[in-house]
């Protein structure tokens, strides 16, 4: 008996008499939605990778990777901070400088031994280092950590070895790690000196470190979009929904970051929704001015007035103003793809620069094409985001809704239906098709993402001889159009009301 899969038989070629298992694969592939969760950050930090993206889902690890919560500008961990109040748990980290950082260090003894430590910043020097005998007679260990998170302990250091080679055996074991459950540091990096004395069980801080901040500006955080990838196109090499580049209120940096939005940039940013906002205290007038001179007009991207808002800074122990990208942003990432933000609570919100908006004021956002987080709410008294708009100017695309759920589906597609290129294209590759993408939209009604206010199914898929000629797929072309009718965001709400003595009730009687 021979047990092959399909992909690797002829039938139509065996020459040797057997029975012959093939092994055939569904006909039809299933889709599996892809993530709309992931929010990307870009900012400063006290520590952690440069120009790398780090997955974070909470504070703590955020604050393993990249240190304290700053209150500065372009502090990512502000950001990041007031995102997971909001329910935001994955997220990508990028952590930018302006080129002057520098990693806090310590020399032990006389130039006996230096360590490092791994990542630039002053959060660096927080790293201690205790010297001590080892666990076996003979020899020794060094134990690296920073207060509050678990220790490295790198044990059994340099049995039988004096003067130059032990310093140079301590290094080797931080640097290489002294078993498979006790690998390099992820602290420091080590350096053997040319000190001969012997060591001596004490503890040693690290100090110094430059954050590297003090020239950072909206266009740092844009980066450059060649090797090596810097700032925002440093999130090229992962896929995000939600794009937070923290407090870039310089317009004339917005068309670099609409143009990644979209995927002119590049391929891998197609599809992020931007939040965007002015600088703190902002007038409405400038607000509007700086858009039209951006040339911003696009549905992936959402730009907020620049009324930031009161927070009331937990690591720090003070209250601060907050750019409103920083809790737009945390919520979209939350929210499934149908969901827009549009009178969703905001949490964390003690004020802001306003105290509330006239309707004048809210009209004249509006023409802007600017978006704000205002209260009173139209379902209470909470903070939320009062207009519901994006900055295009097209009323058919002009909520968070559409660039998200185009996103979603388009995406979906695309991870799934390349499987069937390759395959030959004949009678049955149509329904097969068909079926593939009809199963996936037919899950998002069952899951409540598209619904119909009629009932009916809201999309369609033609794939066929109607849209598929011999003339074409003689080519090797095989096309499925896609109708999908995405559903309303309610942003009026209308109740006629007749009340008076003279109001005549008619009620409505039915029968069987």
């Amino acid at each position: 008996m021979t047990i092959v899969q399909s992909s690797n038989f002829n039938g139509a070629a065996q020459t040797v008499p057997g029975n012959y298992i093939v092994l055939q694969p569904p006909q039809n592939l299933a889709l599996n939605g892809v993530p709309t969760n992931v929010l990307g950050i870009v900012g400063t930090a006290s520590y952690g990778p440069v120009n790398k993206p780090t997955a974070l889902s909470t504070m703590q690890d955020y604050q393993a990777n990249f240190g304290s919560v700053i209150a500065r500008s372009y502090d990512m961990g502000t950001h990041m901070a007031v995102a997971t109040q909001q329910g935001a748990n994955v997220v990508y980290a990028v952590r930018v400088t302006d080129g002057t950082d520098t990693a806090a260090s310590v020399v032990v003894q006389t130039n006996c031994l230096t360590l490092t430590a791994l990542y630039t910043g002053t959060y660096g020097a927080n790293i201690v280092a205790q010297i001590a005998q080892g666990t076996k007679t003979g020899t020794w260990k060094v134990v690296i950590g920073i207060p509050g998170v678990k220790s490295e302990v790198f044990d059994n250091i340099g049995f039988g070895l004096t003067a130059a080679a032990l310093w140079a055996a301590f290094a080797a074991a931080i640097n290489n790690g002294t078993s498979p459950t006790r690998p390099a540091s992820g602290y420091v990096v080590a350096t053997a000196g040319v000190g001969t004395t012997a060591p001596a069980a004490a503890s040693y801080q690290l100090t110094g470190g430059n954050d590297g901040v003090a020239s950072v500006t909206s266009a740092t955080l844009i980066g450059q979009n060649v090797l090596p990838l810097k700032g925002m196109y440093a999130l090229s090499t992962v896929t995000i929904n939600v794009l937070n580049l923290v407090d870039a209120t310089d317009p004339t940096t917005w068309p670099s970051i609409v143009e990644y939005a979209i995927g002119t940039a590049t391929t891998s940013g197609a599809g992020c929704y931007v939040y965007l906002a002015g600088a703190s205290g902002e007038a409405i007038s400038t607000g509007a001015t700086n858009l039209v001179t951006a040339g911003v007009d696009c549905d992936y991207v959402e730009v907020l007035h620049g009324n930031w808002k009161q927070w009331q800074d937990p690591y720090n122990g003070y209250l601060r103003l907050v750019s409103p990208v920083a809790y737009a942003s945390g919520l979209r990432a939350v929210l499934p793809p149908n969901r827009s933000t549009l009178n969703q609570p905001l949490y964390g919100i003690s004020g802001d620069q306003t105290q509330g908006y006239s309707t004048a004021q809210l009209q004249q956002l509006v023409a802007a094409r600017i978006n704000t987080i205002g209260s009173p709410s139209p379902g209470g008294n909470y903070y939320s985001t009062l207009l519901g708009i994006n900055s295009s100017s097209n009323a058919a695309t002009n909520i968070d809704t559409y660039a998200m759920m185009t996103t979603f589906i388009a995406n979906t597609l695309n991870a799934g239906m390349g499987l069937y290129v390759g395959q030959n294209i004949n009678s049955s590759i149509f329904p097969r098709c068909k079926a593939t993408i009809q199963s996936f939209l037919l899950n998002l009604v069952q899951q409540g993402l598209l619904a119909s206010t009629d009932g009916s199914l809201p999309f369609s898929v033609t794939c066929d001889l109607s849209n598929n000629p011999f003339s074409r797929t003689s080519l090797g072309y095989l096309q499925c159009d896609v109708v999908v009718q995405f559903q309303s965001t309610v942003k009026y709400m209308i109740v006629n009301l007749q009340g008076g003595q003279t109001s005549v009730i008619v009620q409505n009687v039915t029968t069987s």
